[in-house]
């Protein structure tokens, strides 16, 4: 697995799936916002009515259909800024990276505006956890069971 680091709007950014990490009782940050209004709307509509809640480990997948360059868009909860550590963002790219591969993705691009952490603490969970959250045991397992076309690329 490669992992770069990139600084630009993920509205313009081309990727198989971009995921927008969101807080509980918070209002979404500035990246968040101007996604949500390319997409007409969908993100405050699924929050407003309950059918996404950012709690812990939450996740909920869109396909922008066009709107964004990004294939796939998937949103994780964070769960109460209060309770944030830079484990819980550990646990969310650990659940986010696994969800992506299942759904197709081979590569994918996450947002870290408005959460909080300094950036060597940012990258260190952002990478560990996306290597956990990747991990399979494949060595019994035949090319047909464990899926190796869906695997995130190693480019």
């Amino acid at each position: 697995m490669k992992i770069n680091v990139l600084a630009g709007k993920i509205e313009k950014h081309a990727t198989n799936a971009a995921v927008i990490p969101l807080f509980e009782n918070e209002k979404p940050g500035k990246v968040a916002e101007r996604v949500d209004k390319a997409l007409g709307g969908m993100i405050s509509r699924l929050i407003k009515k309950g059918d996404f809640k950012p709690k812990t480990g939450a996740v909920h997948l869109l396909y922008p259909e066009g709107r964004l360059p990004a294939e796939r868009l998937l949103l994780v909860g964070l769960g109460k800024r209060s309770e944030f550590t830079s484990n819980r963002l550990r646990q969310a790219a650990g659940k986010a990276a696994p969800s992506l591969r299942s759904a197709g993705a081979q590569r994918i691009t996450i947002v870290t505006d408005a959460i909080g952490l300094d950036s060597e603490e940012l990258g260190q969970a952002l990478s560990e956890g996306s290597v956990l959250g990747l991990y399979r045991f494949l060595k019994y397992k035949t090319n047909e069971q464990n899926d190796r076309e869906k695997d995130i690329l190693k480019s």
